[in-house]
């Protein structure tokens, strides 16, 4: 990844009601970076489709701070409830363990083990 680029990838376990963040960035920015995300998402226009539904969802929130530009891309289906969950993530999430990595080609098998 670029220096110029910043991520964050939020998984929601609807189950749980909770959030998990891996990130390249520092903890004590996620919220920020976040807060700055939904306001940007802000004047977007609304997506109604029907939403997936799913036992956990993914975020990839992306910054090219080069460009001041975000980037999201999500298994919800809809942009509401992707904007809703980033929403919803502030102030209330929890960090993903290091052994855990973004890479396995299934990831929700990864955190629905965990609460198991």
């Amino acid at each position: 990844m670029e220096d110029s680029k910043i991520s964050i990838n939020l998984f929601y376990n609807l189950q749980e009601d909770n959030f998990k963040i891996k990130s390249n960035i520092k903890e004590d920015k996620i919220d920020e970076i976040l807060s700055e995300c939904y306001r940007a998402t802000l004047n977007q226009d609304p997506d109604y489709r029907d939403f997936n539904k799913k036992d956990i969802y993914n975020i990839l929130i992306s910054l090219d701070l080069s460009e001041d530009i975000f980037y999201l891309s999500s298994n919800t289906g809809n942009r509401v409830l992707t904007y809703e969950l980033i929403k919803k993530s502030i102030n209330n999430w929890e960090i993903l363990s290091e052994e855990v990595s973004i890479n396995k080609k299934d990831l929700e098998e990864i955190i629905l083990k965990k609460r198991n």
